[in-house]
C-alpha cells in the first residue's frame, strides 16, 4: 500500500511529498520500456525526484546503456490521479492519439509526450518528458508569431484527429461548468443580474438554433500553456481532459482567456487574431463556425467571471462587470 504521507489532499488535487514517493515502483514500471528504448542489457540508476506541479512530478533516471556507449539521462513524468477510472481513461486516449497521427515521428512534426504506462496501484500515469518550453513562455521572443502559428496548427491537427473520446460536451455543459453558478453573481450585484441572464439566455437560444456541426476530439483547457515547441515541433500536453464536441470551444476558450484574462496587454489581442487566422487555413472553415466560436467565447468569459467572484467576492466587481461586457460585446458583434 502507499505511504499515507506521499498524498495530501489539497481541493481535491493530489498533493505530493516527494520525498515519500516509491521510486522503486517508478523504475519498475519503465523498466521494461528502458529496455526496448536503450537495449536489454541497460541499467536505471535511482531516479532524482522534483515536483512540477501539485499532482505532477519528474523522474530523471540515469541510464547505462551499452546501445548509446555510456550513461545517458532520461527524464520522465509522473502524473497522480484521485479517481482511477480518469487516470486508465488518460492513458488510454493519449495511446490512441499516439497511434493515430501523434507518435514522435509524425510527418507534420505535431505530436504528445509518449505514454509509458500506467500503474493501478498508485494511480499514476508515466510518460516521456518533453524538451522545448510552453508557447505562453514564449511570447515576449522574437519568433512569437511562429510559435502561436504552431500552437493552431497543433490544435487543428486534434480537431482532425480520428479519435472519439468517450465524454462529449456541450455549450451548455460549459455554462453549467459557471464555478460557482452565475446565479450567485446575479444575487450578489443587482445591478448586473440582466447582463448575466441575458448572456445565459441569448446562449442557450443560439445554441438551439444551431446546426449540427461535425464534431471532433477537443482538448477541453487549451491554451498557450498547453502546448510545447522547439524548433519546427510541437507537442501538445495535458490531455486527460479529452472530449467530444464542437471544436468551436477550443478556440473560444482560448480567446476568451486572451481577451479576459490579458486584457491589459494589446499584444495578446494581436496573437489571438493571428491564432484564429491561421487555425482557419488548417480547418474546413464552415459557414456557421465563426458564430459557434463566439458563443464559446461568450460562455467562457462568463465562466471566467464566475471564477473571479469566487476568488475575490465583492471586491472583484470590477472585474467581474469587464469580464461580462466583453462577453456581451462577443454576442452583439456575432448577432451583426
Amino acid at each position: 500500500m502507499e505511504n499515507m504521507n506521499t498524498r495530501k489532499r489539497r481541493s481535491g488535487i493530489e498533493q505530493f511529498d516527494v520525498t515519500q514517493v516509491n521510486k522503486d515502483a517508478i523504475s519498475a514500471l519503465v523498466e521494461p520500456i528502458a529496455m526496448r528504448k536503450f537495449g536489454s542489457g541497460s541499467q536505471l540508476q535511482e531516479p532524482e525526484i522534483e515536483s512540477v506541479q501539485r499532482s505532477v512530478f519528474r523522474c530523471t533516471f540515469k541510464v547505462a546503456s551499452s546501445q548509446n556507449n555510456g550513461e545517458i539521462t532520461w527524464p520522465v513524468v509522473v502524473k497522480a490521479f484521485q479517481n482511477p477510472i480518469l487516470g486508465k481513461r488518460a492513458f488510454a486516449l493519449m495511446q490512441e492519439l499516439w497511434d493515430k497521427g501523434f507518435a514522435e515521428d509524425a510527418e507534420d512534426k505535431i505530436s504528445i509526450a509518449r505514454p509509458l504506462g500506467y500503474d493501478p496501484e498508485f494511480n499514476w500515469l508515466v510518460m516521456e518528458a518533453l524538451p522545448g518550453r510552453r508557447v505562453n513562455k514564449l511570447l515576449e521572443q522574437p519568433q512569437a508569431e511562429f510559435y502561436v502559428q504552431q500552437a493552431a496548427r497543433a490544435l487543428a491537427k486534434l480537431h482532425h484527429c480520428p479519435v472519439v473520446p468517450d465524454k462529449m460536451i456541450t455549450l451548455s455543459d460549459q455554462i453549467q461548468r459557471c464555478d460557482p453558478s452565475y446565479h450567485q453573481i446575479a444575487e450578489a450585484f443587482p445591478d448586473l443580474k440582466d447582463t448575466v441572464y441575458f448572456m445565459v439566455d441569448t446562449l442557450r437560444g443560439k445554441e438551439a438554433g444551431l446546426e449540427a456541426c461535425e464534431l471532433a476530439p477537443v482538448h477541453g483547457d487549451f491554451h498557450f500553456g498547453q502546448v510545447h515547441v522547439e524548433g519546427d515541433r510541437v507537442w501538445l500536453i495535458d490531455l486527460s481532459g479529452l472530449k467530444y464536441g464542437d471544436p468551436a470551444s477550443d478556440v473560444g476558450n482560448l480567446l476568451a482567456l486572451l481577451y479576459g484574462k490579458n486584457f491589459r496587454i494589446s499584444q495578446y489581442q494581436k496573437y489571438a487574431k493571428i491564432f484564429l487566422c491561421e487555425y482557419l487555413k488548417h480547418t474546413n472553415q464552415e459557414a456557421s463556425l465563426r458564430q459557434r466560436i463566439a458563443l464559446y467565447q461568450s460562455a467562457s468569459l462568463l465562466r471566467r467571471a464566475c471564477k473571479h467572484f469566487r476568488q475575490h467576492k465583492q471586491k472583484g466587481k470590477k472585474n467581474i462587470e469587464w469580464l461580462l461586457e466583453q462577453g456581451m460585446q462577443v454576442l452583439k458583434e456575432m448577432m451583426l
